[in-house]
């Protein structure tokens, strides 16, 4: 079981209150935007270019909040051209969220996580995974120790390579 409806705390761009939340911090100051980048594809966008703040990477974060069962699910744009990489903290746990990919294609990606797992990110290298910047066989293995019914957990997304990164949902539950 992932979670039910009302057990989630869903953060998403295109929803009625997206720029507004009191839990999402994206401040233009940090290199962070809410926009649409395209029509119609609204995001929040890290981008180091718009950064004034002396710190040293764009960066935003969601305060997020588990049940029984922790589980995230962060949904970002992978392309293969204009975007980077960021890592994804919690807890003081770092997995990194693959951007950029070889394939000629934009299109969202979603990490799912088992939160109350540990970090793990060790996998093997594919062909495919190679194209896609993905590690595919770490899908649901890697988490944050994250224990169950944790509240005002923050989830902060950093650009690390690359000039952009752009986030379209984060669901905790």
């Amino acid at each position: 079981r992932i979670c039910l409806p009302q057990e989630a705390i869903i953060f998403d761009a295109a929803g009625t209150n997206a720029s507004s939340s009191p839990l999402v911090t994206c401040d233009e100051v940090d290199g962070c935007r809410m926009f649409e980048d395209r029509p119609g594809k609204p995001g929040w966008i890290l981008n180091n270019r718009s950064r004034t703040a002396p710190s040293s990477h764009a960066h935003m974060a969601f305060v997020t909040a588990f049940g029984k069962e922790p589980r995230l699910l962060v949904t970002y744009l992978q392309s293969y051209t204009g975007v980077g990489d960021a890592r994804l903290t919690i807890a003081n746990r770092a997995y990194l969220l693959r951007g950029h990919h070889a394939l000629q294609t934009s299109q969202t990606a979603t990490e799912f996580f088992d939160a109350s797992l540990p970090i793990n990110q060790q996998s093997t290298i594919t062909p495919e995974s190679q194209l896609t910047g993905k590690l595919l066989d770490s899908a649901g293995a890697s988490g944050f120790g994250v224990l169950p019914h944790s509240k005002g957990v923050e989830a902060r997304v950093e650009l690390v390579s690359g000039i952009k990164f752009k986030v379209v949902s984060v669901v905790s539950c």
